[in-house]
C-alpha cells in the first residue's frame, strides 16, 4: 500500500470513527433552533432538485432501511428522540466532513 493511499485510509477511519464519539455529544451541545430548516433552504433544495438524490436513495433501498430503523419518519409530529438522533447524525456528518477538509488543506501541495 502506497503512502497516499494509507494516508487516505486513516483519514477516512479517523473522521468515520471519530463521529461515533463526537455526534451526539455535539448533537447535545448546539441549541435545537440550529437545526430548523428554513422555507428558503427547501425551496434551494427543490432548485437543486435535491428529489432525485432521494429517488436514489429509494431505488438502492437506502430509505426503507431508514424507516425500518427509524419508523417515526412518517409521523406528522415525530418524538424528541428523533430530533435528537437527527441532530447527532448532523454532527457526525459535520465532523467527518471538517476532518476531510483539514486533512485536505494539509495534503495539498504548496506551490
Amino acid at each position: 500500500m502506497s503512502e497516499g493511499s494509507a494516508f487516505a485510509l486513516a483519514t477516512s477511519l479517523v473522521s468515520n470513527n471519530g463521529a461515533f464519539f463526537v455526534g451526539n455529544k455535539l448533537g447535545r451541545a448546539l441549541p435545537e433552533s440550529d437545526f430548523h430548516v428554513s422555507d428558503g433552504a427547501n425551496r434551494i433544495g427543490r432548485v437543486l432538485d435535491v428529489d432525485v438524490f432521494r429517488r436514489f436513495l429509494d431505488l438502492i433501498l437506502r430509505n426503507r432501511v431508514v424507516r425500518c430503523m427509524k419508523p417515526h419518519l412518517t409521523e406528522r409530529r415525530p418524538p424528541k428522540e428523533l430530533y435528537a438522533s437527527v441532530r447527532s447524525s448532523g454532527m457526525a456528518h459535520a465532523w467527518g466532513a471538517a476532518v476531510h477538509l483539514v486533512v485536505a488543506l494539509v495534503a495539498a501541495p504548496i506551490s
